[in-house]
């Protein structure tokens, strides 16, 4: 983090920290101008010219800020790149469960279970919960499991309307 390859150095004066700047005493550091950052650690103070310039704090924090506005700029791309997949793998989800294929396995699920659903063994079983989406469009009908509404609800972490 403290290392640059950049050719346009240049030693300044600055108060960088993590305090007031107030508090901090002015250390002597090379600065790169290419990508702001300050490079090494503090110079001697006598190697100091009379016209040597002082850093501003924004000029001092300008690579950390950039390098954070970056890191979250970059997050926030993965992130609408994973929730568009998402969205993606649902819609085609939902357009598999309204294929023949899928009833025709729907319906061999609910018959397996005697229309019982395998949550809570009570309830008429409604819906069919994969267990797994490994084989997604080629399940096996063990990865199948014939349950009714609230305890797909359940197992998915909802709650049942009351509705």
């Amino acid at each position: 983090m403290n290392r640059c390859s950049h050719q346009n150095m240049r030693v300044v004066w600055t108060k960088y920290g993590s305090y007031d700047n107030e508090y901090l005493k002015p250390q002597l550091r090379n600065y790169c101008d290419d990508c702001g950052r300050l490079v090494g650690g503090a110079l001697k103070h006598s190697s100091a010219k009379a016209d040597t310039p002082h850093l501003s704090q924004e000029e001092a924090t300008r690579y950390e800020r950039e390098w954070r506005e970056r890191a979250i700029r970059s997050c926030h791309e993965r992130v609408s790149e994973e929730e568009r997949r998402k969205n993606l793998w649902r819609a085609e989800h939902e357009a598999y469960l309204q294929t023949q294929e899928w009833a025709d396995k729907r319906q061999l699920v609910l018959r397996r279970a005697n229309g019982i659903c395998e949550g809570c063994g009570k309830a008429p079983a409604v819906q069919v919960h994969h267990l797994t989406y490994q084989n997604w469009r080629n399940e096996f009908l063990w990865e199948l499991r014939a349950v009714c509404r609230p305890c797909h609800l359940s197992v998915h972490g909802l709650e049942a309307d009351n509705g």
